[in-house]
């Protein structure tokens, strides 16, 4: 009995200590690996020939051609934001047709993948024809506009103020007609700049994500073969790591989402492979105005507006500003 006890002691005592070296050895792999995950979270991605923006190459001749095409007018931007530890400068488009005093102003943000102002012609004529003024702003980080870091509407909210800061001392736009469109990480910082700005009228969001930290696993292990249930410590570090460099925090968008009382629509693919659809829901279920989900079977991410196609977007995207934000 006493040889039996001994030798479960000592199996016990050897389990313990392989327990033990495994624990700390994947503290130790967290701590390393939240580096490399820091960047990928909270940096632009890098591509080849770089991110669509409003800099992109050839960029600079679509004003003339809207101006030639639509009759409207465009303006490139540089506007200054005292948001974040150092001010930065913002590029953005203000398109317009004849004047943009008081008229209703829609600002679209982008998601990660950047701003492709060659994909946008329909949208901005379909919005200037229904009589709003339209603003594309290049999210901190992305082509001129500076900043190191993604703050996902952490400091965005204060970019906003600048953008209209700036709309309103030099074109007399209402800042009380307002609203927002946005896609992916542009619809969630959206969510951010409506929940600190209750003056906003309508907000149309394409594939928002919320829940920072199960977001995050997901967006990380798409790119590595590893059970997701590894990668939550070592995320989690990132995070902490990722906000310690930017001298932010992280916003939940669904926490955010029950500060919105505007008029919400919510669009998103049922089998969308980089923003879970559950995190779009839970979003979706937590803001606390008027709202309306529109769920798109067999869409996934990148190929939401193909799936829906343009004459349902363009008409949905009409409906849902000339109800909300026109009058």
């Amino acid at each position: 009995m006493n040889i039996q006890k001994k030798r479960f002691s000592r199996t016990l005592g050897k389990v313990l200590r392989i327990a033990v070296i495994l624990g700390v050895t994947y503290v130790l792999l967290s701590v390393i690996w939240a580096f490399p995950f820091a960047n990928i979270l909270f940096k632009p991605p890098e591509v080849p020939g770089g991110l669509p923006s409003l800099t992109m190459n050839g960029a600079e001749k679509i004003p003339a051609v809207w101006t030639a095409q639509d009759g409207v007018q465009v303006y490139i931007l540089s506007v200054l934001s005292t948001a974040g530890p150092k001010p930065i400068n913002l590029s953005a488009w203000w398109v317009f047709r004849d004047s943009s005093r008081s008229k209703p102003t829609v600002v679209f943000m982008a998601g990660n993948g950047g701003l492709n102002p060659f994909s946008y012609e329909d949208e901005i004529s379909l919005l200037t024809g229904l009589g709003y003024n339209c603003l594309l702003l290049d999210q901190r980080g992305y082509g001129a506009s500076k900043g190191e870091l993604l703050t996902y509407g952490w400091y965005e909210r204060g970019d906003f103020d600048a953008i209209v800061d700036t709309l309103v001392n030099r074109y007399g736009i209402d800042r009380n007609r307002l609203g927002l469109w946005g896609y992916s990480m542009g619809a969630s910082n959206a969510v951010a700049i409506a929940a600190a700005h209750p003056e906003i009228k309508a907000v149309l969001l394409f594939a928002p994500w919320s829940a920072p930290i199960p977001m995050a696993v997901h967006y990380v292990w798409r790119s590595f073969s590893v059970p997701k249930f590894l990668l939550y410590l070592p995320v989690q570090a990132a995070i902490w790591y990722g906000c310690w460099r930017a001298g932010s925090e992280v916003l939940d968008p669904a926490e955010e989402a029950k500060k919105v009382r505007c008029p919400a629509l919510v669009v998103h693919g049922d089998i969308d492979d980089i923003v879970p659809p559950k995190l779009t829901d839970k979003l979706y279920q937590s803001l606390a105005g008027p709202k309306e989900l529109v769920l798109i079977p067999g869409a996934q991410h990148n190929d939401l507006f193909e799936v829906m196609g343009q004459e349902r977007y363009l008409e949905l995207m009409k409906i849902f500003f000339t109800t909300h934000l026109a009058n």
